[in-house]
């Protein structure tokens, strides 16, 4: 991490200090996952546009996590994080196939699992699935 680039370091608070250090992120309960369509005629860069913009507004969504080998925890906030979204074509895929490459993309995010230590701890895949048809995964 660029010591430039934070904004902001605080302390855990005591439940972030006792959940953190004792949570195994591979585990998938600790994931959440979110499936939205999308219908319309979609400007793909001003949604990536537009998610920036709410990293840049939320301190949280730049925020990741040090715990091992230092004295006390920490929460560290960025002041800039590049947003990225990964983008799919499955226009060619029958719906059974897409349903199943969408579903395998969701399986594969929980168990790749977010690294606390690396903001963003969010991924974003857009998936598009006809004309103007797509899926967003977060």
């Amino acid at each position: 991490m660029n010591i430039e680039n934070i904004q902001e370091i605080y302390a855990l608070s005591p439940l972030q200090e006792g959940f953190l250090p004792e949570t195994d992120f591979s585990q998938t309960e600790h994931c959440h996952q979110a499936c939205y369509g999308v219908q319309g005629d979609l400007n793909i860069e001003h949604l990536q546009q537009t998610w920036q913009l709410v990293v840049d507004h939320y301190p949280l969504l730049r925020t990741c996590f040090v715990w091992k080998r230092v004295e006390q925890p920490l929460q560290i906030v960025q002041k800039h994080l590049k947003v990225t979204l990964e983008t799919y074509d499955y226009r060619q895929l029958s719906e059974t196939e897409q349903k199943t490459s969408i579903q395998q993309r969701l399986q594969n995010s929980l168990e790749t699992g977010l690294d606390p230590a690396k903001a963003p701890l969010v991924r974003l895949n857009l998936c598009q699935t006809g004309a103007i048809s797509y899926q967003l995964l977060c």
